[in-house]
């Protein structure tokens, strides 16, 4: 049996894409300078920009890694399948 061309298409891609679960976790140098930053412990600083690097700085440190890598890649779908999405 022949797969259909949207299956075919989608695991071409998944299988292109598949380096991306070996990656290092490790932090970015200008990452860890931020998380470094006196400003990520201190529960009265409110600049949104501090509030977010805070929430990243405890996700990073429960989890071991980032929760997004620095690209998203696109993917390959017919209109109406996105559209169910």
């Amino acid at each position: 049996m022949a797969l259909d061309y949207s299956k075919e298409v989608n695991f071409t891609e998944a299988t292109s894409n598949a380096y991306q679960v070996f990656q290092s976790s490790d932090l970015p140098y200008n990452v860890q300078d931020i998380f470094d930053a006196p400003q990520t412990d201190d529960i009265q600083e409110k600049g949104e920009f501090w509030v977010c690097c805070t929430a990243l700085k405890k996700f990073q440190a429960e989890h071991k890694r980032l929760p997004v890598s620095g690209s998203i890649p696109d993917m390959t779908s017919y209109t109406d399948y996105y559209l169910q999405l």
